[in-house]
């Protein structure tokens, strides 16, 4: 049942953004949820990823997978998704499906909140 939820509150902060997520997108970030929701404790508020890369278009970096319990969104805490690499590996795929002009990040953000939402923020090295 929690993939469901995920999946209807993806689709509805879809119409929040000027930018509609694309079903790659969507369907990557269920997926990384799945992994994500076997770890994370029942008193869950916000889970976040986190990687960063050396360089854009690195396959490898440094990943971390935190959550802060409901009411306490400022205590933040390590958590352990069902595999430590996995949905890493999915987000860096999901370049592939992105425009060429949007792949160069070397940073991604990604939250997703116990209510169904989600957000996603890309960080680009300087130019």
């Amino acid at each position: 049942m929690k993939h469901l939820v995920i999946v209807l509150g993806l689709l509805a902060s879809a119409t929040a953004y000027a930018q509609e997520p694309s079903p790659d997108e969507i369907g990557a970030l269920n997926e990384v949820f799945g992994c994500l929701a076997q770890g994370l404790p029942e008193n869950w508020g916000r889970a976040h990823v986190l990687i960063t890369l050396s360089e854009p278009g690195s396959s490898t970096g440094n990943v971390r997978y935190t959550f802060a319990p409901l009411g306490a969104p400022d205590k933040v805490e390590p958590f352990m998704p069902c595999d430590g690499a996995l949905p890493a590996r999915i987000l860096i795929t999901l370049r592939d499906y992105q425009p060429e002009e949007r792949r160069g990040w070397t940073g991604m953000q990604v939250e997703f909140q116990k209510s169904g939402g989600f957000r996603l923020n890309y960080e680009y090295p300087p130019k």
